[in-house]
């Protein structure tokens, strides 16, 4: 794909396009080799504000949301009016001191320009924090921030505009009662102990199998565990599958209804044969419409089903009550919390869960939730 022909029109200001359909049509081609291997970093700039979709995220500019700041009796009455959870002057602070403490990674906040790039992270969170009042500002947003004023080193509204549609894509994380952090940390619990059962149990009995060692990792999108060319070229793939998943669901959606109601359906024959395997795929690792299930049989083999759905034969049924073990946490685990509803599952799930088995040889060393995150501080 040829993203200068497909893009270059496009320019980077044009951040409420009036052929949204065009744009959309090209974007949506291009992901197919962005999933494999990220944008050009010479592109980068010009392409995040149309891959983050950028123009459905409205709002006021960094601007005018600086000045109602630099007013404080207005800021605290406009902060309380949109659902602020605290005065704005805890917030401020709490800006403030968090920015003073990011670690000197990107250009950005070394040598002599760390001042200035520690002011331009206050402006941006500090204008973030009255844009959506109800989330304010939660730690670990300045660490999330500065990608994007490296990407931007001299436009801090596009920064911020930027910023503004990622968090978008995150709001959840930082919403109070964190449902979203919960639900990836019960997806990630699955996810690896459908692919390494083994090491799924040993967290568990170590008494690390609620998995909230690897909060820091799913919070910040691996911020903290990758160089920042990196960091960028992996959020750009996962955007990419994610969306990419997001069209395909759309289009088999059509396909799903008619299986539900098509007299083969009826009749017993198995879903999975009535579903193309494109639909599959999708529906695997998208919001399932009933808690999924991962039972490990003795063979070393895993196998995933949906509660409701296909039961499994005599012999798989006498397999399992042979593997039968004291933890029950071990041998099913849930992709839904309990009390919290079920959702689409974010790649970054299974990127983190990649990275527990890279580990797995140190991990199953660990003796202790205390072990296992002194493993995590030894990697950083």
């Amino acid at each position: 794909m040829n993203f200068t022909q497909n893009f270059w029109p496009l320019k980077r200001n044009a951040v409420q396009p009036k052929d949204t359909r065009a744009i959309n049509k090209a974007r949506d081609a291009s992901w197919q080799s962005v999933r494999s291997k990220g944008l050009s970093p010479a592109l980068r700039a010009h392409l995040w504000p149309h891959f983050l979709d950028v123009s459905t995220h409205g709002g006021c500019p960094l601007s005018e949301l600086v000045a109602v700041a630099n007013d404080h009796v207005s800021a605290q009455a406009f902060y309380a009016a949109k659902g602020g959870t605290e005065s704005w002057q805890e917030t401020a602070s709490r800006i403030a001191r968090d920015a003073e403490r990011i670690r000197d990674e990107t250009d950005t906040l070394r040598g002599d320009q760390r001042a200035d790039g520690i002011a331009r992270v206050k402006r941006v969170l500090i204008a973030y924090a009255l844009h959506d009042c109800a989330v304010g500002y939660c730690q670990g947003m300045a660490d999330l921030a500065v990608p994007f004023l490296e990407l931007y080193p001299t436009d801090d509204e596009m920064a911020f505009t930027v910023f503004r549609a990622f968090m978008a894509r995150v709001r959840e994380n930082f919403l109070p009662g964190m449902l979203g952090i919960q639900r990836q940390l019960q997806q990630l619990g699955g996810a690896l102990g459908h692919v390494d059962i083994e090491l799924h149990r040993h967290l568990v009995k170590i008494g690390a199998g609620n998995y909230i060692f690897a909060f820091q990792m799913l919070f910040l999108h691996l911020k903290r565990e990758s160089s920042l060319p990196n960091l960028l070229t992996l959020w750009e793939c996962m955007w990419a599958c994610e969306d990419l998943l997001a069209q395909e669901q759309r289009r088999c959606e059509p396909l799903v209804c008619r299986q539900q109601t098509s007299p083969a359906a009826a009749h017993g024959v198995p879903e999975t044969l009535l579903t193309p395997p494109s639909a599959a795929v999708a529906e695997s690792i998208t919001e399932p419409q009933q808690p999924v299930a991962l039972v490990c049989v003795n063979d070393g083999q895993e196998r995933e089903g949906i509660t409701g759905s296909k039961q499994p034969s005599a012999r798989e049924a006498a397999r399992e009550e042979d593997q039968q073990q004291p933890l029950a946490a071990g041998t099913a685990v849930e992709a839904t919390v309990v009390g919290i509803p079920a959702a689409r599952v974010y790649l970054c799930v299974y990127v983190v869960a990649a990275a527990l088995r890279r580990e797995r040889k140190a991990l199953l060393a660990c003796g202790s939730m205390e072990e296992v995150l002194q493993v995590g501080h030894e990697k950083q």
